[in-house]
Formats: structure tokens, sequence, C-alpha cells
């Protein structure tokens, strides 16, 4: 029975070894959620990407509209905001006004429609408005918010759903009232 007891022995042993695998401490082993790897420390938390690209959440910012209040983007989630960039010596823009301004008193309840103006003086750009008959607000922007948002060329749309994520980014002039629907 004394020689039997090395045998049972080393038969328990593999057995714990077997029962309890084997592994090597390192790097988190990576998983594949619904096409997209992440750790397996939280595979349930989003992987939140900053951008303009259809899906990224929107840059933040905080910019003057034409009067020297304060407004700032992330403030205004809840409702689903267009973003449209234009200046005063764009003749695009001109064009484009009277559909931006039709889209902020078709949906007052529905949609915040947001024009930044892109290095115009505000006194300048508050008397444009006055003589287009335009009523939406307009925010002056600053290098750093045109940089963020590509805005390099005029007219540009870009409509945020209510969390501020990208859900349109576009020349207005292609937009159409079945995109600003289909966009929040």
């Amino acid at each position: 029975m004394q020689r039997n007891i090395p045998f049972f022995l080393l038969m328990a042993l593999m057995a714990a070894f077997l029962l309890t695998g084997c592994s090597t401490p390192g790097e988190p082993e990576e998983l594949v959620y619904g096409g997209n790897t992440q750790s397996d420390d939280d595979p349930y938390i989003p992987q939140v990407v900053t951008g303009v690209n259809v899906g990224n959440v929107a840059p933040d910012f905080t910019l003057p509209d034409t009067y020297g209040e304060d407004v700032v983007l992330s403030g205004l989630r809840g409702t689903p905001v267009l973003l449209y960039f234009w200046a005063t010596g764009c003749v695009y823009c001109e064009e484009q006004h009277p559909r931006m301004q039709d889209f902020y008193e078709t949906y007052p309840d529905d949609l915040q429609v947001i024009s930044v103006n892109l290095g115009d003086d505000p006194d300048l750009v508050n008397a444009y408005m006055g003589d287009h008959n335009l009523t939406f607000p307009c925010l002056v922007a600053d290098s750093a918010t045109q940089s963020a948002y590509n805005a390099t060329s005029v007219p540009l749309a870009i409509i945020l759903d209510a969390e501020g994520v990208v859900t349109f980014n576009n020349h207005p002039g292609y937009m159409v009232e079945a995109d600003l629907q289909d966009s929040f």
C-alpha cells in the first residue's frame, strides 16, 4: 500500500492541474464584440471616438454668438443640432440661407439650427443676417473650432443627434429635407 502513495499523489496533482487549467499572467485577452476588438477588462464600454465623421461624437466647443454670449455645444444636448458653417462672402452660402431658415422655422421644437460664421466681424454678420431675414442663432468660430470641424469649404452642414453624435456631414447643397429627417 505504501508503494501506491506516490502514484495516488501524482494522480491528485494531475487532476488538480487539469481542473484549474494553466495560464500565465500577461496581457489581457482581446475579445471581439460586434466586430469591435475590446479588452476583456470591460467589454461593455463602447469605444467613443471624437470627430466629425458620421458616428463620431462631435468635438465640443464654447463659442460666442454675434452678441458676445457664450454657447457651449455640449450644453445643447437633448435635442438634435444642425451646425451650419458659412461666411458672408460665400455666394453658395447665400443660396443655402433660405433652406436653413426654413429648417429653423419648420422644426422649432425638434431641431436646433446653429449657424457658425467663419471669420467675419460680428457686427457685419448681424447686419448681413438682418438684410437676409435670417433669425437663427449665429456663433463666431475660432480657428480651433474651424480646424476641429474641417470647415475649410463652406457652406457645410453637420447634424448631431440628441447625444451629440454626428449623423450627417456634407455640403448643404446636397442636403434635402429627407436627409434632415433621417438624421434625427
